[in-house]
């Protein structure tokens, strides 16, 4: 057989309790809860977490402060303000913003960066405005000058002299004041554009030819060529000279000479050595040939076969 007891439960109101002992002691306004409490915090304070205790809010870091309060100072439970020359404290606004002083005209001050802000775009404007007139006087000068250039350019021309030197060589009803002397020097540059001569182009002049003949080839020793071409560099016009000395006879021969061909041959005296195809054929260089066209394996190129033992090709 088993006893039961019943025990009461009653909540105890720590809001009746000691500051500090029962509540915390940074609680503005106990309430108190079932089994517990928590606390109404007074203006610039808020609940802790904890709901225990109050703490301070920050209004300077939170940016709660008037736009009147120039620099803003945190207290405990509150904040006041730094105010600018002329400027004193609003007592009626419990110093939290600032106010011009009564009979003083009101200042605002800026900070350093403001004043560069200010002073670079001063600094902008003044370069600027150097910079557009320094390009408007550039601009006149360049003008006057092609203007001057213009003038001087025209001295030559017949009938572009000013009004005042045929006034002095008395030329009868000319005046200085009838036509300025630029109207007569456009007028008759007009006239000239406007019946332009003819461009003649000269006829080309036949290409000489030159080519080894007697009396016009010499032979240099090997132990002479460095110093030959020393010289030859040292004097451009030996080697002109020398040229311009060769005989100059007609090339052609006998086969080159074709019609068909003469479309190939650049200089008449650089062609294959050959005066019949059926004999003279050995060195001559040959393409592929085209059907029905019975010469279109030739083309001015000749294997030659050098010193070193190496074989060139030599065409024009």
């Amino acid at each position: 057989m088993h006893a039961w007891t019943c025990v009461s439960m009653v909540d105890i109101d720590e809001c009746l309790g000691d500051e500090g002992v029962a509540i915390d002691k940074d609680c503005h306004t106990c309430k108190n809860t079932q089994g517990s409490y928590t606390c109404e915090c007074d203006e610039g304070y808020e609940r802790h977490p904890n709901e225990k205790m109050c703490i301070d809010v920050d209004e300077c870091e939170r940016e709660l402060y008037d736009v009147g309060c120039h620099t803003c100072i945190n207290l405990i439970g509150g904040h006041t303000c730094l105010c600018n020359e002329t400027f004193i404290l609003d007592t009626n606004m419990n110093n939290e913003t600032c106010m011009g002083q009564p009979g003083k005209p009101i200042t605002s001050s800026f900070d350093g960066r403001t004043i560069a802000m200010i002073v670079g775009l001063v600094v902008f404007l003044v370069l600027t405005a150097f910079a557009l007139f320094a390009t408007v006087i550039f601009v006149r000068q360049r003008k006057e000058d092609r203007l001057i250039s213009r003038n001087a350019n025209t001295d030559d021309i017949p009938g572009t002299e000013s009004l005042q030197d045929e006034v002095i060589r008395g030329v009868p009803n000319v005046t200085v004041e009838q036509a300025p002397p630029l109207f007569a020097i456009k007028a008759e540059t007009a006239k000239k554009v406007a019946t332009p001569k003819p461009n003649l182009k000269p006829k080309p002049k036949p290409e000489e030819i030159y080519v080894n003949g007697p009396g016009g080839t010499h032979f240099i020793a090997m132990n002479l060529l460095k110093q030959f071409v020393k010289e030859s560099e040292a004097n451009p016009k030996m080697l002109n000279t020398e040229y311009k000395s060769f005989p100059k006879p007609n090339g052609e021969t006998k086969y080159t000479s074709k019609f068909a061909l003469k479309s190939k041959q650049r200089f008449g005296n650089i062609i294959p050595c050959m005066y019949d195809i059926d004999k003279d054929d050995h060195n001559r260089v040959k393409l592929e040939k085209i059907e029905g066209q019975p010469l279109s394996d030739y083309i001015n190129a000749s294997h030659v076969q050098g010193t070193n033992g190496r074989k060139y090709i030599a065409s024009q």
